[in-house]
């Protein structure tokens, strides 16, 4: 099972979800708790996020020093996509090849709409599961 922290949600749902689609940030984990999020106001673009990975590796390097791991990729969609395109497949099949020391990757797509719902996907193997996040305080 994998947690997340209520303010983390709270915080996707705010910056995300109100900025153009196609933005969006990435998620750190400690003992299965995503406890971290950085918001990538460089990144967005309307047609796909590209991540802003000079400024990403620097927030990854500062939660490695607190023994959180970057565990993923969170950016917006419209309802159209009910799980995440092949596009982000491809990319996080590419981050697990040149980064083997991640553990496990996981791809929240924040839906846009009339109201704003995060769906949680992990990479098993070579494709994306949709898992349960509990969130807890």
């Amino acid at each position: 099972m994998v947690y997340c922290k209520n303010k983390i949600i709270d915080n996707i749902a705010e910056t995300i979800g109100s900025s153009p689609l196609e933005s969006g940030g990435i998620i750190g984990i400690y003992k299965d708790v995503i406890c971290a999020y950085c918001f990538d106001p460089k990144g967005s673009n309307q047609d796909k996020y590209f991540p802003d990975i000079n400024s990403l590796n620097g927030v990854i390097q500062t939660w490695m020093e607190h023994e959180v791991e970057f565990v993923g990729i969170v950016h917006s969609q419209t309802d159209d996509f009910k799980i995440p395109p092949k596009r982000d497949l491809e990319y996080a099949l590419l981050l697990k090849q040149a980064n083997p020391e991640i553990k496990r990757l996981i791809f929240p797509i924040v839906h846009v709409g009339e109201q704003i719902n995060i769906y949680f996907y992990e990479l098993i193997g070579e494709e994306f599961v949709q898992i349960e996040v509990k969130s807890i305080e």
